[in-house]
C-alpha cells in the first residue's frame, strides 16, 4: 500500500471512530448550583446536572434536588428529570418544632429528656424543685405526688374529725348544714316539725330559731301578759311586789304610812294587813278579846 493511501484510510477511519463516538450516550456531568427551580437554563446539553438549593420561587426552605437535562421516555421531549431526593418534607435538626409548623424537639429543658433509646420522658421533681421551676415546666407523675405530700393536699374522701384536718360533708337533712352551688356553707331553716324530729346535734339556723321559738309558743322578756294574752310579769314595788333569789314572787310588807300612799292597786300582804288595822283600831288582838267578851 502506497503513504497516499494510507493517510487517506488513517483520515477514514478517525472519522468513523469520532461519529461513533459523538453518538455514544453522554454521562451525567455536573454543571453547578441554582437557587431556584425555575431558574435552571434552557439551553442545557444532554446529561448537565445542577442542584436546585431551595423549594419554591423565593425564601431559604431547602430543597437539594438535583435536576439533569435528559429525555423524558413518556413525552419524547428533552426537559429537567429530577434525580436527587426530594428534601422538601425533611427537616434539619434546627428546625424547632412551633405551635404551628411541625419539626424538632429539643429536650434538657421544663423538666422534658429522652432516653438513650430515643424514649420521651419527664423528670420527677422534689417539692422544693418543682417550687424553683417555671409556669411552663412538665409535671410528671413523681413530681404531682410529691407536690400532694408536701402541700398536705387530702383526697375528698378524707374527712375530717376532732383532731385531724380535712374535709367536711354537708348533710342537710341530719344536721342541718347545706352549700351555696359556689361552695359556701350555711345553716338549713328548719320548720318545728322537723326541729322536734331532729337529733340532738343537728344546727340551728335564725329561721329555725323563729321557727322553734313560734312553735313553743316562747316569748321575749317584753312581751308582756294582758287580759287576753298571755305573756311575761314585771316585778315592781311599786305595786307592792317583790322576788326571791329563786324566783319565788312576794308581796311587800307596807307600814300604815306606805299603805296610805300607795296605789291603790297594789298587793296587800299579811304583814300589810296587820299593820294597817293596828294603826287604824290598835292592838287587834286585844279588841277581839272585848267583842261580848269572846274571841271571833
Amino acid at each position: 500500500m502506497d503513504i497516499v493511501t494510507y493517510a487517506l484510510c488513517n483520515k477514514k477511519a478517525k472519522q468513523y471512530t469520532d461519529a461513533a463516538i459523538n453518538n455514544l450516550p453522554k454521562g451525567i456531568v455536573f454543571k453547578g448550583s441554582v437557587n431556584y427551580y425555575s431558574d435552571l437554563p434552557n439551553n442545557a446539553e444532554i446529561g448537565d446536572c445542577y442542584t436546585v438549593l431551595y423549594s419554591g420561587t423565593s425564601g431559604s426552605d431547602p430543597s437539594g434536588i438535583e435536576y439533569v437535562w435528559g429525555l423524558n421516555t413518556e413525552t419524547s421531549t428533552e426537559e429537567w428529570i429530577a434525580i436527587g431526593p426530594d428534601l422538601s418534607d425533611y427537616v434539619k435538626n434546627t428546625d424547632y418544632a412551633t405551635s404551628s409548623v411541625a419539626g424538632v424537639v429539643k429536650p434538657g429543658w421544663y423538666n422534658f429528656e429522652v432516653s438513650s433509646g430515643g424514649r420521651p420522658y419527664l423528670n420527677s421533681r422534689t417539692y422544693a424543685q418543682y417550687q424553683t421551676d417555671e409556669n411552663g415546666c412538665f409535671i410528671s407523675k413523681g413530681t404531682l405526688e410529691n407536690v400532694i405530700t408536701e402541700k398536705g393536699l387530702v383526697k375528698n374522701t378524707d374527712y375530717a374529725t376532732t383532731s385531724t384536718a380535712g374535709i367536711v360533708k354537708v348533710s342537710p337533712n341530719d344536721y342541718g348544714i347545706n352549700t351555696t352551688s359556689n361552695g359556701i356553707l350555711y345553716s338549713k331553716n328548719a320548720n318545728y316539725s322537723d326541729y322536734t324530729n331532729a337529733s340532738s346535734n343537728f344546727t340551728i339556723s335564725k329561721g329555725t330559731l323563729e321557727n322553734v321559738i313560734t312553735g313553743k309558743g316562747l316569748v321575749s322578756n317584753t312581751d308582756y301578759a294582758t287580759n287576753v294574752t298571755g305573756g311575761v310579769v314585771k316585778i315592781s314595788s311599786y305595786y307592792g311586789t317583790g322576788i326571791y333569789n329563786d324566783g319565788k314572787i312576794y308581796a311587800t310588807t307596807y307600814t300604815s304610812s306606805q299603805y296610805d300612799s300607795a296605789d291603790d292597786h297594789s298587793f296587800i300582804s299579811k304583814g300589810t294587813l296587820d299593820n294597817v288595822l293596828t294603826a287604824t283600831i290598835g292592838d287587834i288582838s286585844s279588841v277581839l278579846d272585848t267583842i261580848n267578851g269572846e274571841v271571833v
